[in-house]
């Protein structure tokens, strides 16, 4: 991830300082991506995603794909896109990682609302 926001960096002719401001963080942050260091957190990417003009992970294949992508696209935590689908924070994590198993039958329409979001085939 670093060495993507270092080339798109580069390729606009921009300082770290310029990025910083232009993402709302400070230069050591912005540093410490390139380096590696650290990644950014997740209410950092809906303007990294417009900085590097695209999506930097590959294509979602499965639901828990899907919404981990829609939580990186949106900036929201776990907590937070578990109460907009009306879910246990635990159970979307569950479901972010594939691990499916038995959905609780109380969690079932949430888990199809979600399937349905995204034009996903039963699992």
């Amino acid at each position: 991830m670093g060495e993507q926001i270092r080339r798109r960096r580069r390729q606009l002719g921009l300082r770290q300082k310029d990025v910083a401001e232009q993402l709302g963080v400070n230069i050591w942050t912005v540093g410490n991506w390139e380096k590696g260091v650290c990644g950014p957190q997740i209410e950092h990417w809906p303007r990294l995603i417009d900085f590097l003009g695209r999506d930097p992970f590959r294509q979602p294949r499965s639901l828990g794909e899907h919404v981990r992508r829609e939580m990186r696209m949106r900036g929201l935590s776990y907590k937070t896109f578990a109460k907009e689908v009306r879910m246990s924070p635990e159970t979307l994590v569950k479901i972010v990682r594939d691990e499916y198993g038995v959905i609780d039958p109380r969690l079932r329409s949430a888990h199809q609302a979600l399937q349905q979001r995204y034009g996903l085939r039963k699992l």
